[in-house]
C-alpha cells in the first residue's frame, strides 16, 4: 500500500514539475517576444499603439513554426501616420531572437 502511495506521489510530482517547466518556457517566450517588439519599434521609429500576440491566426505568415513570434500591430510612424500590419520575429535554434524580422503592412 505504501509503495502505491509513493508511486502516485512521484507521478503527480513529475507531472507538476513538467507543467512548471512548460510554464516557464512559455513565460520567457512571451516576455522576450514583447521586448523584441518594443526594440523593433524603437529601431524603426514607430510608436506601438496596439500589439496582439497571435498563436493561431498568423495573418500572412501561413508557413511559420511555433518558435517564431507573430504580432498583429498598429503603430504610428515618425510622420504621424498610423500603419497596421503583421510582424514576425525569426528565431535561430540557439538564439531566442537574433534580430531578424519580417513586417507586412496593410497599406
Amino acid at each position: 500500500m505504501a509503495e502505491r502511495v509513493i508511486a502516485v506521489f512521484l507521478m503527480l510530482w513529475t507531472m507538476g514539475m513538467f507543467m512548471v517547466v512548460i510554464g516557464v518556457v512559455w513565460f520567457l517566450h512571451f516576455t522576450r517576444g514583447r521586448k523584441r517588439l518594443n526594440a523593433w519599434a524603437d529601431e524603426n521609429g514607430y510608436q506601438i499603439l496596439s500589439a496582439q500576440y497571435r498563436f493561431f491566426s498568423r495573418g500572412p505568415f501561413l508557413v511559420s513554426n511555433r518558435t517564431q513570434v507573430v504580432y498583429r500591430v498598429s503603430v504610428r510612424d515618425g510622420q504621424g501616420n498610423i500603419r497596421e500590419g503583421w510582424v514576425r520575429f525569426i528565431n535561430s535554434f540557439y538564439k531566442t531572437f537574433d534580430g531578424k524580422y519580417e513586417a507586412r503592412w496593410e497599406d
